[in-house]
């Protein structure tokens, strides 16, 4: 596993399109040594995907303007302010690039969604796996980091908060809108698909790993085959079976979506795919797209046929 790179090797300046975002990315993760220590995963009981259809209204507490330099580079912790009872969401954690206070750019966003076990009112729970662990061990990331936090019971059903939470960084921060991405694992990867069908316009590109894949419906395949999606499975995986996400690919690919691609991890079961959400090839497939030119850089970062390895 390639270990991403300390604070000082993230790329002072925000990159002008998806070429160069993708080659400045991949230029500040493979300037680090290799070793790594992948941190404990908590995997185990991964929920079953959500069909509720909870909705509630949310006011986002203020988060502060631009608030430069004393709040890049270091992972904070944010409240969403709940109006009426049942939002799907809590806290989240915001990071905020090194390099982001010079004024010199606009820098792109990753949503992060994460599984089942890391539920819960303590936000250093999302600090187990995914990107918050890469900064939370210390390392740094060239881009925007949302992560909410679903709280206990919590699952990813209704989006429109966390699709507020986004909107709202980006308009506090100069945040890119056609460079704006979603990583989800596991019921997180659920939430991915759903977030597609509900607000797929406010992405570039999509990366569901071990998801909660739902039924292909015409209208689940319509949404999920508009944008760049990359959805990754284990041979091995019993909690989110195979034969999920081979459904919608089957009828992705009966439908000539160009832009979803389906992968299969040989020899890996739920936990071991955990690793992915580290891995500088997958922010690199993501990067590689954006809004106004979903197609340009297809496969930068990562190798298109083996993403796992």
């Amino acid at each position: 596993m390639t270990r991403f790179c300390d604070r000082a090797s993230v790329p002072d300046r925000s990159a002008s399109g998806p070429a160069a975002l993708a080659l400045a990315l991949t230029v500040a993760l493979s300037a680090c040594a290799a070793g790594e220590a992948g941190p404990a995963t908590a995997t185990a009981g991964e929920a079953a995907p959500s069909t509720g259809a909870e909705s509630a209204a949310v006011a986002l507490a203020p988060l502060p303007p631009r608030a430069f330099p004393d709040t890049i580079g270091v992972l904070l912790e944010r409240r969403i302010e709940r109006k009426v009872p049942g939002v799907p969401v809590d806290d989240y954690l915001l990071w905020l690039p090194p390099g982001m206070g010079r004024g010199d750019g606009e820098w792109p966003l990753v949503l992060w969604l994460h599984g089942r076990s890391l539920r819960g009112t303590d936000l250093n729970r999302l600090k187990r796996y995914g990107p918050p662990a890469i900064l939370a061990r210390g390392g740094a990331l060239p881009f925007v980091l949302v992560a909410p936090q679903l709280p206990p019971g919590g699952r990813w059903a209704d989006l429109d908060p966390v699709a507020a939470l986004v909107e709202d960084v980006i308009d506090r921060y100069p945040v890119d809108p056609d460079r704006v991405y979603l990583l989800g694992f596991s019921m997180g990867g659920g939430g991915a698909y759903r977030m597609a069908f509900d607000h797929g316009d406010l992405f570039a590109a999509m990366v569901a790993i071990a998801g909660h894949t739902p039924p292909p419906t015409a209208e689940n395949v319509t949404a999920v085959g508009s944008l760049p999606f990359l959805a990754i499975h284990g041979e091995l995986d019993r909690r989110v079976p195979l034969s999920w996400g081979q459904r919608m690919a089957k009828a992705l690919r009966k439908a000539d979506a160009p832009d979803f691609e389906f992968r299969i991890e040989p020899g890996h079961d739920h936990s071991r795919l955990e690793r992915l959400t580290r891995d500088e090839r997958i922010y690199g497939w993501m990067m590689g797209h954006s809004r106004t030119h979903p197609r340009s850089v297809r496969g930068a970062g990562i190798s298109p046929e083996e993403p796992g390895r």
